[in-house]
């Protein structure tokens, strides 16, 4: 027990997928292109972190943010200008410092990074502005420049600030899952527990599998993002595989004692330090906001109640539902309808 408690430990302090999926407050939106190109198209990618124009038949320049050539999509492929500073400045949300030779006033240096049609970057004007940020308002505008067969377009776009979400009715829902959990144990035995237990191991992957899957790669690879989510979470299925197990070799206390630790730490993991994704205005995971909120209130909820199972299961008097009050007028034992045996004859003379 001590060494799963110092691994708990460690794994709690391992905890840090916080920096690679920060909720978002605001969502950028892709108005038009200005003027309107017949075959061009221009989306956002990547949970609104990166734009995607598709050219077509077009020769497209993407501008930078000092106006020089940054990316070209034609008919031989995708280029990036490596003597472009914004190639570098949009290579992560916080953006790399440029090499020396890098600037907006040299010519640019062609380096083949795709096949085309299609290019996807990222680019700083998704960033929220100051005054929005601070409250100030609730929409700004934002434009990116390019060059289409050598005129100039421009994308337009706002940033939209969310509308605020409350947590209570996630809230809610974790304590009925908590307070049902807990009622129902005297109507139903260790097997229930179990299984309960199991059903939040389920939703404890399927909340990681959320956030593997929802943040884009570019960011982070999905070894990445999993390995910063998983520590503490590992520790809960591990303990809940033990608790299983143990239970069919009829070890029942240290099985019930496997299934208190394993469903505190799930409920730890997926639920306690997840709470802000409960009142998060928009969440980075693969399963839609609602799906995934609900998943956070359920592993919390359910988790605590079959700690609180695993429990009350080792206090006596709680470990078995109590057995029924026999009938009455029920039939007599059959011991009382026997005769009485006949007394011995005593040892002849």
């Amino acid at each position: 027990m001590t060494a799963v408690l110092a691994l708990i430990v460690a794994a709690l302090l391992a905890h840090g997928g916080e920096v690679l999926r920060d909720s978002a407050d605001h969502r950028p939106v892709v108005d038009r292109l200005v003027p309107a190109v017949a075959g061009i198209t221009v989306r956002l990618a990547d949970e609104g972190t990166r734009l995607e124009l598709d050219a077509g038949d077009h020769e497209v320049v993407v501008l930078g943010y000092e106006g020089e050539p940054y990316l070209l999509v034609d008919e031989g492929g995708v280029f990036e200008n490596v003597l472009s500073p914004s190639t570098y400045l949009n290579r992560s949300m916080e953006g790399e410092a440029p090499p020396p030779e890098a600037s907006f006033h040299s010519p640019p240096r062609w380096e083949r990074i795709g096949e085309g049609p299609v290019v996807r970057w990222h680019d700083h004007a998704l960033h929220v502005p100051p005054g929005q940020a601070m409250g100030t308002r609730d929409e700004s505008s934002w434009s990116v420049p390019l060059r289409v067969d050598g005129e100039q377009v421009r994308i337009e776009g706002r940033m939209l600030t969310r509308p605020p979400v409350s947590a209570t009715p996630w809230l809610l829902l974790a304590a009925a899952a908590a307070v049902g959990a807990v009622a129902s144990l005297r109507f139903t035995g260790r097997r229930a527990t179990l299984a309960l237990l199991a059903v939040v191991a389920v939703l404890e992957v399927v909340r990681l599998g959320g956030i593997v899957f929802g943040t884009p790669t570019w960011l982070a690879s999905r070894w990445e993002v999993l390995s910063a989510e998983w520590t503490l979470s590992i520790v809960g299925i591990g303990l809940t595989a033990a608790a299983v197990v143990l239970a069919g070799r009829g070890r029942d206390l240290e099985s019930a004692v496997a299934a208190l630790v394993g469903a505190g730490v799930l409920a730890l993991a997926g639920g306690v330090l997840e709470l802000d994704d409960l009142s998060a205005r928009s969440v980075v995971s693969a399963v839609p906001d609602g799906g995934h909120r609900a998943t956070v209130a359920l592993v919390l909820g359910l988790g605590l109640g079959v700690a609180m199972r695993a429990a009350l299961a080792l206090t006596p008097g709680w470990s078995t539902p109590a057995p029924p009050a026999p009938r009455s007028g029920s039939a007599p034992n059959r011991a009382d309808g026997r005769r009485r045996a006949s007394p011995s004859r005593p040892a002849s003379g």
